[in-house]
């Protein structure tokens, strides 16, 4: 298990942005390694034509009846095709009574661009560590997914699809993930996932605000997961600042 993403960023201070994010944290075990917001499992392989030397700042909170999670992520992209992903998160374990920061680095490299195909592919690699606030334990893991996205029609649509690997806690397990997203009116989109992690199960969905063009978003959506032959369903709120 794992999870997923306040902070500001100015374009040219890497530094200063790197050292907000440590101050925030937050990352929660749950289907989520490697994963492009507004999902929670997916990533994807639509690259952004402006994505040129480029930071975004994602944050987030989730909430359901076992966990409580809130983090940070940010992604610098040096072009359309290539990005690294920094993420600091905390989460709370209702159930088990605990509470684990974790942080992680990813990289992303796409093979084409979506625009020119109609389709894009690429390999998303990542590194993560984890830290009991109690006990001081700590674990590590990494993860290896590849992404596709198809445009579906003329700029309909896209439909996302994930295959890779996650280890954790000594156990690599298998993920399978789809979704979908799409224009519903002027400035908002709808997006819907599923995903299989090992013996967990995840549906989600909601929507996207684009407060800002390209600029501001505001994501509200819902879950239901299975895990360990118990169901829990939750909620998600995230708010992401683009082209920094």
């Amino acid at each position: 298990m794992r999870g997923v993403s306040i902070a500001l960023c100015l374009r040219g201070l890497p530094g200063i942005l790197m050292t907000a994010a440590m101050a925030a944290a937050a990352i929660w075990p749950v289907l989520a390694r490697a994963e492009d917001r507004p999902y929670l499992a997916l990533t994807s392989a639509a690259a952004e034509e402006d994505d040129e030397r480029v930071w975004s700042i994602e944050t987030l909170a989730a909430n359901d009846k076992a966990l409580n999670r809130q983090g940070v992520v940010a992604e610098y992209s040096f072009d359309p095709l290539h990005a690294v992903q920094f993420e600091l998160g905390r989460v709370r374990d209702r159930l088990g009574e605990t509470t684990a920061a974790a942080a992680s680095v990813e990289v992303k490299w796409l093979f084409n661009h979506i625009a020119r195909d109609g389709w894009g592919i690429g390999v998303v690699g990542s590194l993560a560590t984890e830290r009991d606030s109690g006990t001081g334990a700590r674990a590590g893991g990494w993860s290896l997914v590849m992404p596709l996205s198809i445009r579906l029609g003329q700029d309909l649509a896209l439909l996302h699809l994930n295959a890779g690997f996650i280890r954790e806690g000594g156990e690599r397990q298998r993920l399978l993930a789809a979704g979908i997203e799409g224009e519903l009116w002027r400035r908002v989109t709808g997006f819907a996932e599923l995903a299989a992690q090992g013996e967990t199960r995840l549906a989600h969905g909601g929507v996207r605000w684009w407060l800002r063009r390209e600029r501001v978003a505001l994501d509200i959506s819902a879950y239901r997961r299975r895990e360990d032959g118990s169901t829990f369903s939750g909620w998600v709120i995230g708010l992401g600042w683009y082209d920094l």
